[in-house]
């Protein structure tokens, strides 16, 4: 039987995530900002490396 993980970290839209975090990144808005009202949800890395 599966279970529901309970999210411990706060979900934060896409645009909040490049306002807070684009210059450290180093992080420029070339395609638009058609998805800036996302919500990412997983606070996991994905593909560190690339």
């Amino acid at each position: 039987m599966a279970t529901k993980r309970k999210s411990k970290c706060e979900k934060i839209t896409t645009e909040r995530f490049f306002r807070e975090q684009a210059e450290q990144l180093q992080m420029k808005l070339i395609a638009g900002g058609n998805g800036l009202g996302r919500t990412i949800i997983e606070p996991t890395v994905n593909r560190p490396s690339l």
